[in-house]
């Protein structure tokens, strides 16, 4: 320490030269113990405006059921009636409803310390599992399941994709490629391929079976947040900080390949936060930071 500052004491000396000698081992790689899990921080109540605030929306497939994520809890929405689904702390970034509309994922955790996934019921509305925990050592900003509900794929603020087993928990693979907060993902139509959008300013394609980076997207100049494929799989679209929508023909479906881009079209005054395709892929929506959607 600096001399006007207090010293070690003899015994502390004592320990850390012990503690060099021994090979100055740090936490178990496998426990993954995070520094800001011993810290005690005064709980800050939120005001009323937070609490009702929406952080993330889904829509299931059907049009059955809407969830919409609030500070502290999940309001499932079905025909006239609402259910309200209890959520441990941390924001909720997003939510996704399974194929068949029986699972919703919120994607969630304490920011600088863990990120998890958790999927509830959507008939009981109990927690039917917590998936990542241990494994994403900062807050997911998105979880999505495949077509067929075989996999749930998740990613955050710690730069990291993990695929897993959605019926045993058990992780399949990890792509950890990206220089930047991963913000969305999304599956093919098939299964086949994911693609994300991260705050490198790039979008990336992966194999699912194998994890392998088919293709880089990097013509866009800022922050990626949003990416999808077209119902018919013959395309790649995305959008982010740099205002602009991008449109890909999508044909590194089996192995690495160059996607050509076809379109970039300025879209908003302010980044673009979020895109939708239209079920028959003949539209686009687009939210953005300036207020407006188009």
């Amino acid at each position: 320490p600096p001399k006007k500052e207090p010293q070690l004491t003899a015994d502390e000396i004592d320990l850390l030269k012990r503690w060099i000698e021994e090979g100055a081992k740090g936490p178990a790689k496998e426990h993954d113990i995070s520094l800001l899990s011993t810290l005690v921080v005064p709980e800050v109540a939120p005001t009323a405006a937070a609490k009702d605030a929406i952080t993330a929306a889904a829509f299931a497939k059907d049009g059955a059921l809407e969830a919409f994520a609030k500070h502290g809890r999940i309001e499932l929405h079905q025909g006239g009636s609402v259910k309200t689904l209890k959520t441990p702390e941390g924001k909720i970034n997003a939510l996704h409803f399974s194929a068949d509309g029986t699972k919703l994922v919120a994607a969630t955790g304490i920011s600088g310390l863990k990120g998890e996934a958790i999927v509830f019921d959507t008939k009981s509305g109990e927690v039917a599992k917590t998936i990542g925990e241990g494994k994403h050592r900062d807050i997911l900003f998105d979880a999505e399941f495949s077509p067929d509900g075989a996999i749930l794929a998740t990613a955050g603020y710690d730069r990291d994709i993990h695929l897993w087993d959605f019926a045993s928990g058990k992780l399949l693979r990890s792509m950890t490629a990206h220089n930047g907060a991963v913000y969305d993902l999304a599956f093919s139509p098939d299964g086949t391929v994911i693609a994300s959008a991260s705050g490198d300013g790039t979008c990336k394609i992966w194999q699912v079976a194998t994890g392998e980076r088919l293709d880089t997207l990097n013509q866009p100049e800022a922050e990626q947040f949003r990416v999808a494929f077209t119902p018919d799989s013959q395309h790649i679209v995305a959008a982010g900080a740099d205002n602009r929508i991008r449109l890909w023909r999508f044909v590194s479906k089996t192995a690495p390949q160059l996607n050509p881009l076809l379109q970039t079209r300025f879209g908003h005054e302010d980044a673009i936060v979020d895109l939708a395709v239209s079920p028959d892929g003949k539209q686009l929506v687009t939210t953005s930071a300036d207020r407006s959607l188009k």
